[in-house]
């Protein structure tokens, strides 16, 4: 395996004293050490060389990357410091010293490199790759997945640097998540300092990578071990799926699974069928004004975490679906389920779409639809809402679908549109005069009082409406079908509430 400088002097400014100086490049580039002597002519590309100061070779021609260790004073240390990086040791009797550090670095990089590699070949868990990793890094390394989960914590038990997963979420807004970069960033904690790095595939959050070094020294050289780590962990991520990790990974798949019309096997079937004696309740989230600021998933997590046995995931059509259950009904009725929300929503700047609660989980999709329907036809009813409930767009739906294929227009009859026409060239409206009626009942003194107008005034203008309607309201089908277009045309916005001209 090829070995960086900085990692290189980290090692030897332990064991040895050393100092750093000269122009170099970054990153895991430099060969295994070779001895140098003073009848080189030419020091090759990303090479490593071990020499003593008083054998340097004379002004040779250097190759980019080109990293000397100098043990000892020598006329010629000046040249080279400013034409490469050059890892002074002061002792010149330590030659065979520096030379052995170098070669033993190398051989625990090769090991590590064995053992990162191996635990791929053999598909073992990410644990694996972080334990072998420890030493190297210096620091406690946790891995989460693209959800937020735990994959790998070493020195778990060790509290004065244990980083908790509500440490990671609190810190799931930093700038560079946003971003999805793949460069390692540093964040600084409440339990200290730790390098990370996302692991990212194409636009895709797959997890991250933290070395957490409390307020110790982050080592040189760290961040190109750490790149290195987490491209192999990335690999592993994407040999496959992950297999389900427990019952609530499984339930999760099982309602995406409903939601998406895809058939469920016989386990996924048994962990539904165990669930029915709870209350559930789908809640839907649009996703367009959140993306690009963080990964879907730490919402995802942030949400499971927010409602009682929550399994949230996405779905193709930009919105993230949450299901909650409990055995408690009262804890997903809805003002129980708004008041856990608030706090994500307003963080996140988003609206959701609620159903009404149900028991019977294979039930989902149906009131996944209520969710989805709740959230896009709220915007329509209550724009400065974030909260928006089936209940309250119920009818708005029906009528909405019952026109879909024929405007709504079909459905007037030659007396409603008498009262358009009407309405077209005059201020006071009989339409809005009509719905009013119908909506209180047929009840004159009622429909005074909600269109703020004198009762005789409305039996004059009902008597002129009556006559061009030309129907008969005490017919039930006729009453009704009048009822439908006039609150259609009300939530299209062709009528007004009240506030009419007399007339």
């Amino acid at each position: 395996m090829l070995l960086s400088a900085d990692i290189l002097f980290d090692r030897l400014r332990d064991e040895l004293g050393a100092s750093a100086c000269g122009p170099g490049t970054d990153g895991l580039l430099l060969r295994r050490a070779l001895a140098l002597d003073g009848t080189a002519t030419e020091l090759a590309e990303n090479q490593l060389y071990v020499c003593l100061g008083r054998q340097l070779p004379r002004y040779p021609r250097l190759g980019r990357g080109v990293v000397v260790v100098v043990v000892g004073r020598g006329s010629l240390l000046s040249w080279y410091e400013d034409r490469c990086r050059v890892i002074f040791v002061p002792d010149e009797g330590a030659f065979f010293k520096a030379f052995n550090a170098c070669q033993r670095l190398f051989d625990e990089l090769d090991d590590w490199e064995r053992s990162l590699a191996r635990a791929q070949a053999l598909e073992e868990p990410i644990q694996v790759m972080a334990d072998a990793s420890r030493r190297l890094l210096a620091g406690q390394i946790v891995v989460i997945d693209d959800s937020f989960r735990f994959l790998a914590r070493t020195d778990a038990a060790d509290e004065r640097t244990s980083m908790t997963l509500d440490t990671i979420q609190r810190y799931g807004d930093a700038r560079e998540l946003a971003a999805l970069s793949d460069e390692p960033f540093v964040l600084r904690h409440d339990c200290g300092e730790s390098l990370s790095l996302n692991l990212v595939e194409g636009e895709s959050f797959l997890g991250c990578v933290f070395v957490l070094y409390g307020e110790g020294e982050m080592p040189a050289g760290a961040s190109a071990l750490l790149g290195y780590l987490a491209r192999a962990i990335k690999n592993s991520l994407l040999k496959g799926a992950r297999p389900f990790e427990t019952d609530a990974d499984l339930r999760r798949w099982a309602l995406h699974g409903l939601v998406d019309e895809r058939p469920l096997d016989q386990r996924e079937r048994d962990l539904l069928d165990a669930s029915r004696d709870l209350a559930h309740v789908c809640v839907c989230l649009g996703l367009s004004r959140f993306r690009g600021r963080l990964p879907v998933s730490y919402l995802t997590a942030r949400v499971e975490r927010a409602l009682p046995g929550c399994a949230a995931f996405e779905v193709d059509d930009g919105v993230l679906v949450a299901f909650a259950s409990s055995p408690d009904v009262a804890q997903l009725g809805t003002d129980a389920v708004v008041s856990l929300l608030l706090p994500v929503l307003a963080s996140a700047k988003m609206s959701c779409g609620i159903s009404e609660t149900f028991d019977d989980p294979f039930a989902a999709r149906m009131y996944f639809l209520q969710a989805r329907d709740a959230l896009n036809m709220g915007h329509a009813f209550a724009p400065g809402s974030s909260i928006h409930r089936f209940a309250d767009i119920a009818l708005a739906d029906v009528l909405r679908r019952a026109f879909s294929e024929l405007p709504m227009e079909a459905f007037m009859g030659e007396g409603l549109r008498r009262l358009v026409e009407h309405d077209s060239a005059s201020r006071t409206s009989y339409l809005a005069t009509l719905a009013a009626y119908l909506d209180n009942n047929m009840s004159p003194t009622a429909t005074a009082r909600a269109l703020g107008v004198h009762r005789s005034t409305l039996v004059e203008r009902l008597e002129r409406v009556f006559a061009l309607l030309g129907s008969d309201l005490s017919n039930p089908d006729e009453r009704l079908l009048a009822q439908i277009v006039l609150r259609s045309m009300r939530y299209r916005g062709d009528i007004s509430g009240a506030g009419e001209t007399a007339g």
